[in-house]
C-alpha cells in the first residue's frame, strides 16, 4: 500500500499566482521531485486560494501537469467570509 503525502500552499493576488506557478510549482514537477514522489505515494496537493484565482491557476499549464501526480483539493478563502486577503508589504496576514 502506497504512502499518502500531503502538501499544501495558499496562493493568492495576480503576481503570487504567476510566480508560484513560474518558479515554486515548476521546481516542484522537476524530475526527481512530485513524478519520483507520485511513484511511491499517493499524493493530495491542497491549495487555498480565492475564487478568482482558482479560474486562473485551473488553467495554467504547471497545474494542468500537476494534475497528472496529484489529486488537487481547493479551499476557497471566499467560502469563509474572507472578501479580500491581505496583500503587499507589512499586509496583517495573520
Amino acid at each position: 500500500m502506497k504512502k499518502k503525502v500531503l502538501i499544501s500552499n495558499a496562493i493568492w493576488g495576480k503576481d503570487y499566482c504567476a510566480i508560484f506557478t513560474r518558479y515554486s510549482l515548476a521546481s516542484l514537477l522537476a524530475e526527481g521531485n512530485i513524478p519520483k514522489l507520485a511513484t511511491l505515494a499517493t499524493i493530495t496537493f491542497h491549495i487555498v486560494t480565492t475564487k478568482r484565482d482558482r479560474r486562473l491557476l485551473v488553467k495554467d499549464p504547471a497545474i494542468l501537469k500537476l494534475k497528472r501526480y496529484c489529486q488537487i483539493e481547493w479551499n476557497l478563502v471566499d467560502d469563509f467570509g474572507i472578501l479580500r486577503p491581505p496583500v503587499g508589504e507589512g499586509g496583517a496576514k495573520y
